[in-house]
C-alpha cells in the first residue's frame, strides 16, 4: 500500500504549515507529515516553508523566532515541538532545505520518534551520506539547477551513470522526485537499485488514483491528504 505525506500538513482543513494543519494530518491518519526545517537568527530549528517572510520578505536566518511569527502571521511549529505532536501517530517527513541545521534537526526529531519513522529528504547528497546511517534518507532528484549541473557533469565523465546512482552511493534509501519527472523508466531503474520512491507533490482526484496505484510508487506526498486517505481506502474494499 502506498503511504500518504501530508504537504506541510495539508491545506484541506487548515491554513498549511500551521500547528492545526498538523494535527488535522494526525487525526485524519496520515501515514506521515512533511515540513521543511530552517533555523531562525536566534536558533530555533522552524518547521517553514518559504525560505523568506514578511513585508517586506526577509530571510527566515535573519529574523527571530518571534519576529517570524510576527511576519508570518501565525505560530511557525517549532521542530521539536512538532515532533513531540507527530510522536505514535505519524512519521516525521522532514525535508532538509538547509545543510547547516541538517544534524540538529534530525536529532532534535529523535528526541521524539524512532529512526525507522522518520524520512529525511536533501538535495544535498553530502548531508545524504551523513544522515543516512541515522534515519532513511530520501535524496531529490530535480527542480535544483546546481543540482542539474553537477549531474551532468557527472554523466559526462561517466557514460551510462544516472542520477538514481547518487542516491545509492550516498546511502540513501529512497529517491524524491516531481511526479512529472516519475517516468516508468526512473521508476523502474529506481526498483532494479533496491531504492523506494516519493513522489511530490500530488494533487487533484485524477492524479491521487494513479499514483496511489502506480507500481514503484512508495509515497505520495499531497497538499490534500484527507482526499488521498478516502481514495486509497475506496480502492482497497
Amino acid at each position: 500500500m502506498t503511504a500518504i505525506s501530508a504537504h506541510r500538513g495539508g491545506g484541506e482543513q487548515a491554513a498549511p504549515g500551521t500547528y492545526a494543519a498538523y494535527r488535522s494530518a494526525v487525526a485524519l491518519g496520515a501515514d506521515a507529515a512533511e515540513f521543511d526545517v530552517r533555523r531562525t537568527r536566534d536558533g530555533e530549528l522552524v518547521a517553514c516553508h518559504p525560505a523568506r517572510a514578511g513585508r517586506p520578505a526577509r530571510p527566515v536566518a535573519e529574523l527571530d523566532y518571534a519576529g517570524l511569527c510576527r511576519a508570518a502571521g501565525y505560530e511557525v511549529p517549532k521542530v521539536g515541538e512538532l515532533a513531540r505532536l507527530l510522536a505514535g501517530h505519524a512519521a516525521a517527513h522532514v525535508d532538509l532545505k538547509e545543510a547547516g541545521c541538517a544534524a540538529d534537526a534530525i536529532g532534535a526529531v529523535l528526541a521524539w520518534l524512532e529512526p525507522g519513522v522518520v524520512l529525511a529528504t536533501t538535495r544535498d547528497v553530502a548531508v545524504a551520506r551523513r544522515l543516512a546511517p541515522l534515519v532513511p534518507v530520501a535524496l531529490t532528484i530535480g527542480g535544483d539547477s546546481a543540482q542539474r549541473a553537477r549531474f551532468t557533469a557527472r554523466r559526462l565523465a561517466r557514460p551510462g551513470w544516472s542520477p538514481l546512482d547518487a542516491a545509492s552511493e550516498c546511502g540513501a534509501a529512497w529517491v524524491a522526485v516531481h511526479y512529472r519527472s516519475a517516468t516508468p523508466a526512473l521508476l523502474a531503474g529506481a526498483r532494479r537499485r533496491g531504492l523506494k520512491v516519493a513522489v511530490w507533490t500530488v494533487n487533484g482526484g485524477a492524479a491521487l488514483r494513479r499514483w496511489l496505484h502506480e507500481a514503484g510508487t512508495d509515497l505520495v506526498v499531497t497538499d490534500e491528504p484527507a482526499r488521498a486517505i478516502r481514495l486509497r481506502d475506496l480502492a482497497g474494499r
